[in-house]
Formats: C-alpha cells, sequence, structure tokens
C-alpha cells in the first residue's frame, strides 16, 4: 500500500477517535454542572447504581436539574441493567380555607372559638360576620389590660384585638381588602347604650352606665364596613363627644348633650370614672 494511502487511513481513523471524544466531553460537563447543583452522594449512586435511588431522591435531581438532565444522565450509564423510571414531579397540595382553619386551631388553642361555625367556602362578608359574632359570643377569655400587647394575647386593649381580627380574616380565611381603623380625638369616643365590650368585667361608665368613654379607638374595615373586635359588633356604633376642652386645672372633659364631664383615672386611652361637671366651670376655656 503506497505510504501516502496508508497516512490518509490512520489520519481518518483518528479524526474518528476525535470526534467521539468531542462527543463525550458535553456528558462529562453536565455530570460535573449535576454533581455541582445537587447532592454528591445521590448523583453518585445515581451513576453507578440508580436501583438505589428512593424515589425522594429521583425527585430531589427532577428540582435541581429536571428531567432531561436527569434522563441524560442516567442515559450515560446504559451498560448497567437496572432501570429506574423517571416520574414528574407531583404538584404542590393546593391548601384550602378549611385547612387553614384547622392549622389554626392546632397553633392557637385559645382561639380555637374565634373560627367556629365558619362556612370556609361561604362568601367574604359571611365569614367576616360570622367572625366577629365569635368574638362578641365568646369573649375568647379577653382582658382588657396595657397596650402594645401582640396578636393573640389574652390581655390587651382594641388594638391587639383588631389587629388579631385582621390576622384571622386574612390569613385564615384569605378575606382581601381587610385594613385597620383608627380614631384618635380630644373630643373623645363613645358607644351607645346597650352595647358591651367583650370583657364583660369593663362596663360602661359614662351617664351612669350608659356609655363607654375612649379617647383612641381600633377596629377593622373592610369594603366600607366596620367590624369592632372590642365590642363584637358590625357597623360604627360609637361617635365623637358633642365637645372636647380642658378645663382650668388642664383636667381633660368632654361634653354629650348638653352635660359635661370631667375625665378621671385615664388608663391607656380609657377613662376608668367620670364625674358630671357644671358648664359654668369650663366653658371660657380655650377648646382642644
Amino acid at each position: 500500500m503506497p505510504v501516502s494511502t496508508k497516512s490518509k487511513q490512520v489520519k481518518k481513523r483518528n479524526n474518528r477517535g476525535s470526534h467521539k471524544h468531542r462527543l463525550a466531553k458535553p456528558a462529562k460537563q453536565e455530570s460535573v454542572t449535576v454533581m455541582r447543583q445537587t447532592n454528591p452522594r445521590v448523583v453518585q449512586r445515581a451513576m453507578t447504581n440508580p436501583s438505589t435511588l428512593s424515589p425522594s431522591d429521583v425527585q430531589h435531581l427532577q428540582r435541581k436539574v429536571g428531567n432531561r438532565a436527569v434522563r441524560r444522565m442516567l442515559a450515560t450509564h446504559r451498560h448497567i441493567k437496572t432501570k429506574i423510571q423517571v416520574k414528574p414531579i407531583a404538584p404542590l397540595i393546593q391548601r384550602t380555607v378549611a385547612d387553614n382553619i384547622e392549622t389554626f386551631k392546632q397553633e392557637h388553642p385559645a382561639w380555637q372559638s374565634a373560627v367556629a361555625n365558619i362556612n370556609p367556602t361561604a362568601a367574604n362578608e359571611a365569614k367576616l360576620d360570622q367572625l366577629i359574632a365569635n368574638f362578641k359570643a365568646n369573649g375568647m377569655g379577653f382582658s382588657y389590660t396595657a397596650g402594645g400587647v401582640g396578636n393573640y394575647a389574652i390581655n390587651g386593649d382594641c388594638g391587639s384585638l383588631a389587629r388579631t381580627f385582621k390576622d384571622i380574616a386574612t390569613k385564615v380565611l384569605e378575606v382581601p381588602g381587610v385594613k385597620l381603623g383608627f380614631y384618635n380625638s380630644h373630643k373623645g369616643w363613645y358607644v351607645g347604650p346597650g352595647f358591651r365590650e367583650i370583657d364583660s368585667s369593663r362596663l360602661p361608665n359614662v351617664t351612669g352606665g350608659g356609655y363607654y368613654f375612649k379617647r383612641s379607638h381600633v377596629w377593622v374595615k373592610c369594603n366600607g364596613t366596620v367590624y369592632d373586635p372590642l365590642f363584637g359588633e358590625k357597623g360604627q356604633n360609637g361617635r365623637e363627644a358633642d365637645e372636647g376642652k380642658y378645663d382650668a386645672d388642664k383636667n381633660w372633659c368632654f361634653k354629650i348633650g348638653q352635660q359635661w364631664y370631667q375625665a378621671v383615672g385615664e388608663t391607656n386611652s380609657y377613662v376608668k370614672t367620670v364625674r358630671p361637671r357644671p358648664m359654668a366651670t369650663i366653658k371660657e376655656d380655650a377648646e382642644v
């Protein structure tokens, strides 16, 4: 055979070998990439003995590098007779309001009665109506004390109750558009006869027990409707005093109808007691 012909054949064989080498290289690089992105031990077993892979191992590989990469990785080891079936990852289970309610009961056992009798599939307004009714009927063992207490505490003020109500409405019942409402005025805030706070020890303190008087208040609003967890009432059932002033001694006074009252023993925006004041003693004082 002529030398030139023999050289061409050798060169041709070498080229074929180089081509095979170039084709195999990407698979090796891909395996290295997979090793870096996943648990190396899982990858090692997938490459040497796939039969030892558990379903969770396969799902781990799928989540990290995808189904295609897993198939390609296993395909590079055809000499292993044991085959493993690559199945798609099961979709995440969609939680429902019913699931949220059951989880809430487990995480906040002291507040289980807050979500009692709530239909998980009811309209949003119906859910809120039942929630506020639960606050009024059950009281949650709530005691009105100092402010600044976190959500789901059994003692606190109107703010902590309102935040708890909002948290249940949005995170558990999945009602959108629930917001806090605030009131703060020197004229004062009072709630009409027939309404009682869910803390039964706190009775109305104005005009012989007919009204509550608070200098500030927090409630919840949704789509223009007020929900007042402190009183367990739907709707804004209180209003400003007619006037608010300080007397000459800087005592805080407010007027309901034609009667003036002086606040006595205020604690955390709540007037513990009041006493009537003759109008003549404060009518000349500057209005606040």
